[in-house]
């Protein structure tokens, strides 16, 4: 097991009406490493907003998130369009996702355009819209920087790929546990040590990291009558 934590607490616990927390005993609501709501994705997000929400505002500014599955393309992305949604007197902001089949849907035709999965997007609409020259943030397999500055973009690029240091993958894990925190008191926690052995064993692979934690607490988890 890579989490530690320091509870005393027994195995499980009741919630009001009668119900079960399985991992009460861990001081957690729930599986920090399960699935979550769109809006806990966006509040975990490891973004700096500050820098991005100016910058997007001007014309042919782009950011990028490049990197295979699992890295995080798709929370940057929900998390800067919540942002700039909430954002106050600047342009209106959009957030569209490719499918993997059937024909590409409509792109919006004014404001700042986030696409998810942008190499989906067939090279003749592509080239249409950069030569409208809205600000756009794109999640990517592939990296777009030549078609964006040949259409005259100033472009910043995330290398998703590149594993993050096990100082900024530990904050990412820890956020999560705090995420599903019960009540005031201890926590498991990931140690700097763990999240390089994390980072030995999956490179930059976020959500197989996430994955592997999952079923470790799941390990942890308890019922009724101390049966896991």
């Amino acid at each position: 097991m890579v989490a530690s934590h320091t509870n005393a607490l027994p195995v499980g616990g009741p919630v009001a009406g009668g119900g079960w927390l399985p991992m009460a005993h861990l001081n957690l609501r729930v599986n920090p490493f399960g699935e979550w709501r769109c809006e806990d994705r966006i509040a975990m997000a490891q973004l700096d907003a500050a820098r991005w929400l100016g910058w997007l505002q001007h014309d042919r500014h782009a950011l990028q998130f490049v990197g295979a599955c699992g890295r995080g393309k798709s929370t940057h992305l929900l998390a800067l369009a919540h942002l700039l949604a909430r954002a106050p007197h600047g342009a209106s902001s959009h957030y569209c996702y490719l499918p993997p089949r059937g024909p590409c849907p409509p792109l919006p035709a004014d404001g700042i355009l986030l696409i998810d999965e942008a190499q989906r997007l067939p090279w003749l609409r592509r080239r249409r819209l950069l030569r409208q020259g809205r600000p756009v943030v794109l999640g990517t397999h592939r990296d777009c920087r030549r078609p964006l500055r040949r259409a005259g973009y100033t472009v910043e690029t995330f290398d998703l790929d590149q594993p993050p240091p096990p100082e900024t993958l530990a904050a990412i894990l820890n956020r999560r546990i705090e995420q599903a925190r019960l009540r005031d008191g201890p926590l498991p926690s990931i140690t700097l040590a763990e999240a390089a052995r994390l980072q030995l064993w999956f490179g930059s692979n976020i959500r197989a990291t996430e994955h592997y934690l999952y079923h470790q607490f799941q390990k942890r988890a308890g019922a009724p009558g101390g049966e896991l």
